[in-house]
């Protein structure tokens, strides 16, 4: 099924506040068309690639991870904005 919505995360080496953030974000009720969760990493080196990973486990129709170079906050939200 297509997600009525994305919500985009862009980060770059944030894993702490993800660890935070994620479970709140993941724990919201989903409206009837549901929605979906892009974590868009600007090339991460502080593990937030296993982290998502393991959040998304049983839940990978929510939570994707989706990488690209560092090319700051924008560039994130656009490599977002593009999957």
């Amino acid at each position: 099924m297509t997600p009525e919505f994305s919500i985009v995360v862009p980060t770059f080496n944030r894993r702490d506040t993800l660890e935070v953030v994620l479970p709140s974000l993941l724990a919201l009720e989903p409206p009837a068309g549901g929605f979906e969760i892009l974590i868009c990493d600007s090339g991460s080196t502080d593990g937030t690639d296993d982290l998502v990973a393991a959040l998304a486990a049983g839940q990978a129709e929510r939570l994707r991870l989706v990488r690209g170079a560092n090319r700051g906050r924008s560039g994130a939200r656009n490599n977002g904005i593009r999957a």
